[in-house]
């Protein structure tokens, strides 16, 4: 049975369309351990507990990320979507993984910086080395 030039395209569309939904998830996954590597590799000397930091930062990086996508989803849809149905395509747009992801990448920033600061070297520590 050979298939017809519209069927081809759906299947490529929606092989397209699985691909990048691939991608985004494994960004998903990813992203929150690079993060926290880079910067503790950036404070290591200054960190006291390394591994404290690496697993609190990647969950906190995760937590972060889950917080953010709820909360685009219940304020775009709950409030904004129903009001103005003109906004329908902008809630579609801050809903988007990658918008959440972007998001989330550049609001963890100052969070790892935070629990670095607070795994960091001790006061009375820093005149001892």
């Amino acid at each position: 049975m050979a298939r017809t030039p519209e069927e081809s395209i759906g299947t490529e569309s929606l092989l397209s369309h699985l691909r990048a939904e691939h991608i985004l998830a494994v960004a998903e996954l990813l992203w929150p351990f690079a993060l926290t590597a880079g910067l503790a590799l950036l404070r290591w000397k200054q960190l006291r507990s390394k591994a404290g930091f690496l697993v609190l930062g990647v969950l906190g990086c995760f937590g972060l990320q889950a917080f953010l996508a709820r909360l685009t989803r219940y304020v775009f849809w709950t409030y904004v979507a129903p009001l103005e149905p003109h906004s329908y395509s902008a809630a579609l747009h801050f809903t988007d993984p990658i918008v959440i992801i972007a998001m989330s990448v550049v609001l963890s920033v100052p969070l790892l910086l935070w629990l670095a600061a607070l795994l960091g070297i001790a006061q009375g520590d820093i005149h001892a080395r």
